[in-house]
């Protein structure tokens, strides 16, 4: 089955090897859409989902509150959630530098939270990536001792954070960390964080495509000394068996569990031959037996999966009109209650009057 963790790991150290074997760009290491890159993130998905509730949905979920609680706050009211996280001048409406510097100062504080919360549960994530991250930096060394050092670090970052840690910023929903879509102002503000903890992760300054990023650059590089070091306490970490800190951890929707199992059997069925030829060469027989049984039961299991998911989403329409008509109740009697205060008011105003 896919989901063994043995065979699921074997798959994508098949795709790595493939990977670092037809290398020839360092930089672009892991950043295309390449069987590896693909493999990786639905695996990541499937086995990290604990340890992106633990430090990433608290983050994702504070942002999404400060959003809401500004829509909700009125015109005349003037405070720090009224700042915004928006960066670039030109999509500041009647924005100016005061404006752009006080929102750069909220953004950066965003940031340096978020970072600091992800240099600080190095050790919770989960012991299969630092097998996976020990065989690349094997690999290269092996394969490619002559390229420089930073390779390792690219190589990591292309598979932890953007592989796995910015798609849960960038897609909060798809992960169950937001349980709907965001609207176009929330995604705004997750793609300017995410932009940013890429530029840090590939230890690289913004390039011109974000201009309006420039600014940020004195941050971004003081981070690349930070996560650098960060790589190098994951990569030195050998045979760990990390386990996650589960205070405050939020609960992992069973749906969001049942679409990366989808995504897993996509991904493999979608790659089957270069992984087949890569396990070939590599003697793992037991586990290409493995792939030649999960590729034959595939239509089934995802038609099984499927049937799951009806189910999921069924339950969550019927949990969501309930959560609405419960709203809708709460605020009617909130409604009636304040026409009660304001009827009262206006007697006794009448009273006074009177007298």
């Amino acid at each position: 089955m896919a989901e063994s963790k043995e065979r699921a790991l074997e798959f994508v150290l098949a795709a790595v090897d493939i990977e670092i074997e037809n290398l020839v760009q360092p930089q672009t290491i892991f950043r295309g859409n390449t069987a590896a890159s693909k493999m990786f993130k639905t695996y990541g998905m499937l086995i990290g989902c604990p340890y992106l509730f633990k430090t990433m949905a608290p983050f994702v979920k504070q942002i999404e509150h400060i959003h809401k609680t500004k829509e909700e706050e009125d015109d005349i009211t003037l405070g720090l959630l009224d700042i915004d996280f928006e960066v670039d001048l030109a999509r500041i409406e009647d924005g100016d530098d005061l404006v752009l510097e006080a929102n750069s100062l909220q953004f950066q504080y965003i940031l340096s939270k978020c970072l600091g919360q992800i240099y600080k549960t190095r050790d919770q994530l989960p012991p299969e990536f630092s097998a996976i991250f020990q065989h690349v930096y094997t690999c290269l060394e092996v394969q490619h001792e002559d390229l420089e050092e930073d390779v390792h670090y690219w190589a990591l970052g292309g598979l932890l954070f953007l592989r796995f840690i910015i798609p849960s910023i960038y897609f909060p929903d798809q992960y169950g960390l937001l349980d709907e879509m965001p609207d176009t102002q929330l995604r705004r503000q997750y793609v300017l964080v995410s932009k940013v903890i890429q530029s840090i992760a590939n230890m690289a300054t913004p390039g011109n495509k974000e201009q309006f990023l420039v600014f940020m650059s004195d941050f971004i590089s003081k981070h690349h000394v930070k996560v650098r070091n960060y790589y190098e306490a994951i990569l030195n970490s050998r045979n760990n068996s990390n386990t996650i800190d589960s205070t405050h951890v939020l609960f992992v929707p069973e749906e969001v569990i049942i679409q990366s199992r989808v995504r897993i059997f996509n991904t493999f069925f979608h790659f089957k031959e270069e992984v087949f030829e890569q396990l070939a060469v590599r003697g793992h027989i037991d586990t290409l037996n493995a792939l030649e049984e999960l590729l034959q039961i595939y239509p089934t299991a995802i038609s099984e999966i499927e049937d799951e998911k009806a189910v999921m989403k069924r339950k969550k329409s019927t949990i969501n009109k309930k959560r609405k008509k419960r709203n809708r109740r709460r605020r009617s009697e909130l409604f009636d209650r304040n026409e009660i205060n304001r009827t009262n008011v206006d007697d006794d105003h009448s009273t006074v009057l009177d007298v």
